[in-house]
């Protein structure tokens, strides 16, 4: 990632301006640390930016560890609200939604 993109993701987070992080997240998904703006999302509990992230940056993501920072949460709401998402079941494989639902019963 360079400096100028790096400088970006940092502002963006800091100053809460979730449509640019996924505009960025577009435009440069596979010279930036996708994975960092997933964090963030999770922090803040977006379910509609981290679906729409997943889906459409799925393969330049760290799904394994995406999905147990959901699970970590422990907000079954948070956590329902992904699970049922029709867009994250066209993408993921089907062991992490059986995660999440094991996390919500």
């Amino acid at each position: 990632m360079n400096i100028e993109q790096n400088k970006l993701l940092e502002n963006y987070i800091e100053n809460d301006v979730r449509e640019n992080l996924i505009i960025l997240a577009l435009d440069y998904e596979d010279k930036i640390d996708l994975n960092k703006i997933a964090d963030y999302f999770i922090k803040i509990k977006d379910i509609f930016y981290i679906c729409e992230l997943i889906c459409t940056s799925s393969e330049y993501l760290d799904l394994e560890k995406i999905f147990k920072k959901i699970i970590d949460t422990k907000d079954k709401t948070f956590i329902f609200f992904i699970l049922t998402n029709e867009s994250i079941k066209n993408v993921i494989n089907e062991k992490y939604l059986m995660r999440l639902e094991k996390a919500i019963n």
